[in-house]
């Protein structure tokens, strides 16, 4: 090969070179994460065992209550469905939805309140804190500070 054809493979060899390294560089230095890290999540220590038989004998008996309820919603819904549709038919499986759901909420309800009488204060914290217990709006969201950052950087576009 000519010399001139060597010089002008060795250049842009070298610039793909400082690019790719440049690109290195600037994503593990420049961008690093401006977040800290997240805590690594601990599982929480169990519940004690006369806690678990109570859960375990409390969803014996609540869950033919379920089962009834999801069993009428699921008529209510084939009703709604059907060609042959009666206001007045689908009315009443709906006050039979309602109340199969009133009565597994009240049960599971007192359920609730007879195994928090079994609790000292801490383990009720506990129990209580966890994320199926919280309402929609006091969940935290899993990373809080990265929602942040995509909110005011949406604003700001």
């Amino acid at each position: 090969m000519l010399k001139r054809t060597l010089i002008i493979l060795f250049i842009i060899s070298m610039v793909f070179n400082i690019a790719f390294v440049s690109t290195f560089i600037y994503h593990r230095i420049m961008m690093r994460p401006r977040f800290p890290e997240q805590p690594a999540w601990q599982p929480q220590s169990p519940p004690p065992p006369e806690i678990i038989e109570r859960i375990e004998e409390g969803k014996k008996n609540i869950l033919p209550l379920r089962e009834e309820f999801l069993e009428s919603k699921k008529t209510f819904i084939e009703i709604l469905k059907s060609e042959d549709f009666n206001p007045e038919e689908a009315l009443e499986i709906l006050e039979k939805t309602m109340e199969n759901q009133v009565k597994m909420e009240k049960e599971l309800g007192i359920r609730l309140i007879e195994l928090r009488t079994q609790m000292n204060s801490q383990q009720a914290k506990r129990f209580f804190t966890r994320r199926q217990f919280q309402q929609p709006e006091k969940q935290q969201p899993r990373f809080p500070k990265l929602r942040e950052f995509i909110k005011r950087r949406r604003k700001g576009k």
